[in-house]
């Protein structure tokens, strides 16, 4: 397997963690009170943090010399 494929399934398998985490604590505890919409809007920056940080963090782990290196 590729670096360029391991990293992508590690992106993958963090974020699916992260949704897999916050999306019971959105349903249950955050839309009752507060609605669906707030509850989402709640959620969203929360994902793009670990979507982002995530990211970040694989780039900085699979960094090569060359930066136009594909694999």
């Amino acid at each position: 397997m590729t670096r360029s494929a391991r990293a992508g399934l590690l992106y993958f398998a963090f974020c699916f963690a992260a949704s897999a985490i916050l999306g019971p604590i959105r349903v249950i505890a955050l839309e009752p009170s507060l609605g669906r919409t707030a509850a989402v809007a709640i959620e969203a920056p929360l994902m793009l943090a670990v979507m982002v940080m995530t990211a970040r963090a694989l780039l900085h782990r699979n960094r090569r010399a060359d930066p136009l290196a594909i694999a």
